[in-house]
């Protein structure tokens, strides 16, 4: 069965790879894993925005932009469709009434501060009245990407690209666009997520399948620690750290 795959990196990444040891992920390997052999991937799209290197961000931009050649040198099947990321300050209130903290509380990396700040907001109903001083804040935001996948998944089934597509995502605004597939198309729809995620309804109702990627997909499916792009002398290496 003639497949497409389309993934949103940003979903992938925040629900399966922050906190782990699998970063680099060969995702052809993945998919493979967690598929039917029913599953002929003839292509998968992959669907991130370049991040903005902030101070904070202790080189994350950079192992993107590799992690991304290594990605395309690796797997000839790849796609990377990119939206952009923005970087940009808002203006926010305070949740604590009156930005006051009791530094008793405050230890271990502000975890007491986030649970000070939750309790507030959930019981004392002061911050309705008085949520503190207004501040401005660093936000950062990636945009397009759903967009851009949702777009294509019609598209490459109105051309009659695929027999079937799968989507890894949890991201209910990506429902319409498997309706179409599946009920106006009549083709098989696939869903992926990953052990953190419950399925939201919404996908599973439009999916002709789904499946739950575990831990051990990720980590039994990485890239070649050393890559060499075609017809180049340069070599990509994995990063020391993350």
């Amino acid at each position: 069965m003639k497949t497409i795959v389309y993934i949103d990196g940003f979903n992938l990444y925040y629900n399966a790879l922050k906190y782990s040891s699998a970063k680099w992920l060969d995702i052809m390997a993945f998919c493979k894993t967690v598929l039917s052999q029913k599953n002929s991937i003839v292509k998968i799209k992959y669907f991130t925005a370049n991040i903005s290197e902030r101070a904070d961000s202790s080189g994350a931009a950079n192992r993107q932009k590799i992690y991304l050649k290594a990605l395309q040198a690796h797997i000839p099947e790849i796609e990377i469709i990119r939206g952009h990321f923005s970087v940009h300050s808002k203006v926010s209130p305070l949740v604590t009434p009156g930005g006051q903290l009791d530094n008793s509380e405050i230890t271990g990396r502000g975890k007491t501060i986030c649970k000070w700040n939750q309790k507030i907001f959930n019981e004392v109903p002061q911050w309705k009245i008085d949520p503190g001083p207004k501040v401005h804040t660093i936000s950062t935001e990636e945009k397009g990407s759903d967009v851009n996948l949702a777009v294509h998944v019609v598209n490459d089934g109105w051309k009659n690209l695929y027999d079937c597509c799968v989507i890894v995502s949890n991201d209910s605004d990506l429902a319409e666009s498997l309706r179409v597939v599946k009920d106006e198309l009549g083709k098989c729809t696939g869903l992926i997520t990953t052990w953190k995620q419950r399925p939201v309804t919404k996908l599973r109702r439009y999916s002709t399948f789904t499946r739950t990627a575990r831990e051990p997909a990720f980590i039994n499916s990485q890239l070649p620690e050393s890559i060499q792009i075609a017809n180049s002398s340069t070599v990509l290496y994995k990063p020391n750290c993350w």
